[in-house]
């Protein structure tokens, strides 16, 4: 990672695809905070990111049958297009929900880098690059996949390439937010049962006589109100700023898979009823039904990644 700090990497992807800009103190690592040119720099990336998503949202609205896969039945392209149109409606809320929650979410995050660099060390650095690198590596399988199914399709290449993108984008921004959110949790997570493991271990400190007793009573009292006071900022944090700040966004990208796993289905489904092996070759019905297999594996991957997010929940529970 760079200079030691876990999710400096996450941060420097969302400032790559213009969804928040931030700037890192470089002596000290776990602050971030956003200039006058990073508040700049956030106003054009989230320009530029409607202008082209409304663009192709309008084409789709325009011309909607440039976008109809010459495979599909008319209840398969309907869904289809549909589809395409909800991932644009989903990535331009997406955008602005970061716009209008940048401040909350930079402060989230300075929040979390603090502990996370004062009482844990940075001690998930390499379990945090291997969920970025298993990140960059579903998103590569993306764009092969929809790039190879939208071509096999035989589309004209300016919807080829608007299908391709938008599909293959989706999934990175979607990606991104679903990782760096199990990213944060997990340091949450960590800091209450560090929290815990201490106050338990104030608790049941073994008293050696009688004159200490109160020395002790008092060291373990003083521990214990410390631990809570920091357990009870946690909590506050994955209450009322990263739950309120990502629940929006996960639930819009939960209802997002849901609705766009079954177009690989419908696809595999056509391949195999619809076309005839002998006039379109053995090697492109495999082709067809390969992207079908792997169409979904990342979607199927996010859901997961979401699914899983409740060691939070547990931490507080074992209390």
């Amino acid at each position: 990672m760079f200079s030691g700090d876990e999710l400096r990497v996450y941060l420097i992807s969302l400032k790559c695809i213009g969804l928040l800009y931030v700037t890192h103190d470089v002596n000290q690592p776990y602050r971030i905070n956003a200039s006058d040119l990073d508040q700049t720099l956030t106003v054009v990336g989230l320009t530029l990111l409607q202008l082209f998503i409304w663009l192709a949202f309008a084409q789709l609205l325009l011309m909607p049958q440039t976008f109809m896969l010459p495979q599909y039945t008319a209840v398969g392209n309907t869904y289809f297009v549909i589809n395409f149109g909800v991932i644009c409606i989903v990535i331009s809320l997406i955008y602005l929900g970061f716009y209008a929650r940048r401040q909350r979410l930079l402060a989230v995050f300075a929040f979390i880098l603090y502990h996370n660099y004062k009482e844990l060390k940075n001690c998930y650095a390499k379990r945090f690059l291997k969920f970025y690198c298993m990140y960059v590596g579903l998103t590569v399988i993306c764009a092969i996949t929809y790039a190879g199914a939208f071509r096999f399709a035989n589309l004209h290449i300016v919807p080829c390439i608007l299908l391709s993108f938008i599909y293959t984008y989706s999934f990175m921004l979607i990606g991104l937010i679903i990782i760096l959110y199990g990213c944060l949790t997990q340091i949450l997570a960590a800091l209450l049962h560090l929290y815990n493991r201490e106050m338990l271990a104030a608790i049941t400190t073994p008293r050696v006589n009688t004159t200490t007793t109160t020395t002790t009573a008092t060291t373990t009292t003083t521990t214990t109100i410390n631990r809570l006071y920091k357990r009870n900022q946690m909590l506050i944090v994955c209450h009322e700023q990263l739950n309120s700040v990502f629940g929006p966004f996960i639930a819009l990208i939960t209802a997002l898979c849901s609705m766009s796993a079954p177009v690989a289905p419908f696809f595999m489904i056509t391949i195999v009823f619809k076309m005839d092996i002998k006039q379109i070759g053995l090697t492109n019905i495999f082709m067809a039904l390969y992207t079908c297999m792997m169409w979904n594996i990342p979607w199927a991957a996010g859901l997961i990644l979401i699914f899983r997010q409740d060691i939070v929940r547990q931490e507080v529970r074992n209390a």
